[in-house]
């Protein structure tokens, strides 16, 4: 009981924080986004229309280049661009990371995805050298608006939530998109691919299941599985979304029929039920713990359900190991091709 208070206190006061320091950094004012007559495949809720074109896969430069100050020659940076074209140029291109495991042992990549405020990239690399002796690959794609696709002036995750309902519609489709690209870019090299998500990053992970082929898995720690039942119930960081959206969005009397494609619990994985993992902390302040365990029972996937709140669900490096392990069990033995 006292545990999980302390969890919660420690969810809050990370959220105040980010609250304050990323979301309304500069109060800079809302991102204005499509609205239904420039764009109207964003609010007829269809899946398939929302996304598309589906990607065309493009030529990844794995060999890259050596990250400064990351002490690890095993990562190469490379970029690609973006499936979608928006007014900030640093956001237009797709930075990622790639930790090469032995080339001779397993064909596979995971394709992992932070959470709304990335700062670097250390939780990932820790992960890399945990699956490298595995044979696993792991390639960390920055989010639009996030990390190093931040633009100039603001924080990271700022524009992500900083915008009325038409950019944020965009800023979801195209996070799914980059990351659906890369994954069909992946998989024309010759690669099976594995998806690993992580908040924010477990949301789109999650969406990407429902519109790529062929994915080996998806594992999503903590992800906002609900989104309109997290808007509706608030919250110290729905502040920050609500702000962006104004209050107008209440009284849009098709909301929950808009909002559909960006709802995982609304469609079908395209990939079997048994080889999905959500994992949510019972004492979560930051996404609905509920809304992970609906989406469980409605896809039939497997829930690992922690003593935890989302701070030290998503950041801590023990639970990291515990994703890592899971990820391998997935390959428990290495096939007998050699990747190229």
């Amino acid at each position: 009981m006292i545990y999980g208070i302390v969890c919660e206190a420690i969810d809050e006061l990370v959220a105040n924080l980010l609250l304050y320091q990323f979301f309304r950094y500069r109060r800079r004012g809302r991102a204005v986004g499509p609205d239904a007559n420039e764009c109207p495949h964003l609010y007829e809720g269809n899946l398939s229309r929302f996304f598309a074109p589906a990607p065309v896969a493009v030529e990844l430069d794995l060999a890259g280049t050596t990250p400064p100050g990351t002490g690890c020659p095993a990562a190469r940076d490379f970029r690609f661009p973006s499936a979608v074209m928006t007014a900030w140029p640093e956001n237009n291109q797709v930075w990622c990371r790639h930790w090469a495991a032995p080339r001779s042992i397993r064909p596979l990549t995971l394709v992992g995805v932070h959470g709304i405020v990335q700062l670097g990239s250390s939780w990932f690399s820790s992960l890399a050298n945990r699956l490298a002796p595995a044979g696993i690959d792991v390639v960390m794609m920055d989010a639009p608006f996030n990390h190093r696709r931040t633009p100039a002036g603001y924080r990271p995750g700022q524009l992500i939530l900083g915008g009325d309902l038409g950019h944020q519609l965009a800023v979801s489709r195209q996070g799914v998109l980059d990351l659906w690209r890369l994954v069909v870019s992946l998989q024309q090299m010759g690669r099976r691919v594995g998806l690993l998500g992580v908040s924010y990053g477990g949301w789109l992970s999650l969406l990407t299941g429902l519109l790529a082929d062929d994915l080996e898995f998806i594992v999503a720690i903590a992800p906002p599985a609900d989104l309109l039942h997290q808007l509706r119930r608030g919250g110290t960081l729905i502040r920050a979304v609500r702000a962006g959206l104004g209050q107008d969005v209440f009284k849009i009397h098709d909301l929950d029929q808009v909002a559909r494609p960006i709802l995982p619990a609304e469609w079908q994985p395209r990939l079997s039920a048994d080889r999905v993992v959500l994992h949510a902390g019972r004492y979560d302040r930051f996404v609905s713990k509920t809304a992970i365990e609906n989406l469980s029972r409605l896809w039939g996937a497997r829930l690992v359900l922690h003593n935890e709140a989302h701070c030290r669900l998503t950041m801590s490096h023990r639970f990291m190991t515990v994703a890592a392990d899971e990820i391998a069990g997935f390959w428990p033995h290495a096939p007998d091709q050699v990747s190229t």
